[in-house]
């Protein structure tokens, strides 16, 4: 992951990941919270509509856990301005080999596939762990 031009490996304990089902729905884990909707490809990546979230907030303070929150948050729910979020824009996205690299709101995240999406019924069925 990288942000502000500082790159940060994210441990694989935190379990943060973006699943992608074939129907168009999204589910996110951002170490803390899982969160889902729909997601509807673009020329250059996807965007996200309909989103909810378990909600549960984090009081921590481990900077690498807040960054993971923040930029999956900003994914899901557009960037934010003076504590409010804005309305999702398009995220760019590119595959190179087994990696999906997302650029969103200053934000860089390379999430390695962690399998194929099966089941186009739920959420989304294989993660891609955030690195």
């Amino acid at each position: 992951m990288r942000h502000g031009g500082q790159e940060l490996r994210v441990p694989a304990s935190y379990a943060a990941n973006i699943e992608f089902a074939p129907a168009g729905a999204i589910l996110m884990s951002d170490s803390v919270n899982a969160l889902f909707g729909h997601y509807t490809t673009t020329p250059t990546g996807f965007t996200t509509s309909a989103m909810g979230t378990t909600f549960v907030g984090y009081a921590g303070t481990d900077p690498s856990r807040t960054q993971v929150i923040a930029a999956v948050d900003a994914i899901a729910y557009g960037p934010m301005t003076n504590g409010t979020s804005a309305p999702s824009a398009a995220v760019e996205a590119r595959v190179i080999a087994d990696e999906l690299i997302i650029t969103f709101a200053g934000y860089q995240l390379t999430l390695d596939r962690a399998g194929t999406a099966t089941d186009p019924t739920l959420p989304g069925p294989t993660p891609s762990a955030v690195s």
